[in-house]
């Protein structure tokens, strides 16, 4: 059984991943807050005070989750597809 879950991500009948709109501005919201200076306690904090839910469909966020949303590189645009490569002279 396939346990990979993304935020602002569904997957449709054959498995592909699609676009949850809804999720998307929870996404934006969460790297606009931490780009105005606020920390992910805090962002989390809000989004549970104000039953903002997550991929599981529930309001429990938890700051290292935040932290480690905004260090992933599917979301922030900055994939690298060949991580390694060989140098031939």
């Amino acid at each position: 059984m396939d346990r990979t879950n993304f935020i602002c991500y569904d997957k449709d009948e054959n498995s592909r991943l699609v676009i949850n709109s809804l999720q998307t501005e929870t996404v934006k919201f969460i790297y606009e807050k931490f780009l105005e200076g606020y920390s992910p306690e805090s962002i989390a904090k809000y989004l549970n005070e104000n039953e903002i839910s997550g991929w599981t469909g529930k309001a429990n966020w938890y700051p290292s989750a935040i932290q480690k949303m905004l260090q992933n590189e599917k979301y922030k645009d900055d994939a690298l597809l060949q991580k390694t490569y060989t140098i031939i002279f």
